[in-house]
């Protein structure tokens, strides 16, 4: 903290001891809760047949081999429980440990940034909470999705099947017989897009890809899903909000700081 505010630890403890406890609390609480590095939430969604409508894509609870095997390559699984309070992004999902939103959730960390996937197949069909449409709560509001298309047709319009004000980039995976699969990357809406996309899957480009670069593809798939879906979104940094939250912490203790003679 000294280091970020250019100031020495004397000056920071003076000011910070000089707030109100329950002040200081409930600071310290708004600080807990904002993470240092950028988080993204991207949306996975398996379909299976021509035609199906959004109930039933959104009803899978699981997926092929092949999906199963890519989903393992995209991230890691981690259980959602209250453990994961503090540091750990869960993308909304739910942490109180009743598995509302699934047992386990897929994500991605690196230094500086958490990606959460919100995997349809990983959440339950809670028909006591609307069923699998509960589930596009998360996947609804997700500008990125990833759509793995079982039957290997990379043209379907999926701005329709699953509707949202969001849907703003779809990264197409498509299987292409035994040995092969193909990405696309959509802009489904650009005007969604207010900084600059970097890739590195170029949009409207068809890939064709072997099985046994997997991980690499899905890492490829994985970096330009964070770029657009950071592209997407206008909001401030969680390290800049955080980096703010304690510059405000610091000013208000020394408004309440009286040295002592």
């Amino acid at each position: 903290v000294s280091l970020i505010l250019g100031v020495d630890q004397k000056n920071i403890r003076d000011s910070l001891f000089a707030l109100p406890v329950d002040e200081l609390r409930r600071a310290l609480s708004v600080l807990d809760r904002l993470l240092p590095d950028v988080v993204v939430r991207i949306g996975v969604v398996y379909i299976s047949r021509p035609d199906e409508d959004e109930a039933s894509v959104l009803s899978h609870r699981e997926g092929s081999r092949s999906f199963s095997a890519f989903l393992h390559h995209l991230g890691s699984f981690v259980k959602l429980s209250k453990k994961l309070y503090g540091n750990t992004y869960s993308g909304g999902l739910d942490i109180s440990g009743r598995n509302i939103d699934g047992e386990f959730m897929l994500r991605w960390q690196e230094p500086g940034l958490q990606s959460v996937f919100h995997v349809t197949t990983l959440m339950p069909n809670n028909e006591k909470s609307g069923g699998a449409r509960w589930k596009k709560r998360h996947i609804g509001n997700d500008h990125v999705n990833i759509v793995w298309v079982e039957y290997g047709e990379l043209e379907i319009p999926v701005d329709t099947l699953l509707r949202s004000q969001f849907n703003s980039i779809h990264i197409m995976v498509a299987p292409l017989g035994a040995r092969y699969f193909r990405v696309l990357v959509k802009i489904n809406r650009p005007e969604h897009m207010h900084g600059e996309y970097v890739g590195p899957l170029i949009p409207g480009v068809v890939y064709i890809f072997d099985y046994e670069n997997m991980s690499h593809v899905a890492s490829m798939v994985r970096q330009t899903a964070v770029h657009a879906s950071t592209a997407c979104v206008r909001s401030m940094p969680h390290w800049y909000e955080r980096y703010q939250q304690i510059v405000r912490l610091n000013q208000r203790g020394k408004d309440s700081f009286v040295p002592q003679i």
